[in-house]
């Protein structure tokens, strides 16, 4: 995984994500970020994720009648979402996002003084040759108020 802001290279320990109130807009300079992930590494990260994501998907359409993208798509696995970019990146976007970041940016105890960077948003998830690349907004971490 390579993480970049600002086209600069970044280390993730420096990064962490907005929970409460994610991709909502801020009152503070936002800067593009990029997090590029192999192939592999991306659907391995998200594997557990994802097919839990799909399982509730099948009982709530059953339960509704309901459909979307995931249904019509017959309920792939991830790695064959990944062959439809468009939809992958509605998949992080709209419901994966919760589970990509933490497992990208764990949240350890004591860590938080490392942190410089944190993400606002996730706008667009690219396909490019074997990676699997996220785009958004980060902006400087704050200090806390007292």
């Amino acid at each position: 995984m390579i993480c970049r802001i600002s086209d600069q290279p970044v280390s993730p320990a420096a990064i962490t994500y907005r929970e409460l109130g994610f991709g909502q807009e801020v009152d503070l300079p936002l800067h593009p970020y990029q997090i590029v992930y192999g192939h592999s590494e991306f659907t391995d990260l998200l594997a557990k994720d994802y097919d839990e994501l799909i399982e509730e998907l099948k009982r709530d359409d059953q339960a509704t009648g309901d459909s979307d993208f995931f249904r019509e798509l017959g309920y792939p696995t991830l790695p064959i979402l990944i062959d439809h970019p468009d939809r992958l990146s509605d998949a992080i976007i709209w419901y994966l996002w919760i589970d990509l970041l933490p497992l990208t940016f764990p949240n350890k105890a004591g860590a938080e003084q490392n942190w410089k960077w944190v993400i606002n948003s996730i706008d667009k998830v690219e396909v490019q040759n074997e990676t699997v690349v996220v785009r958004g907004k980060v902006y400087v971490k704050q200090p806390a108020f007292v």
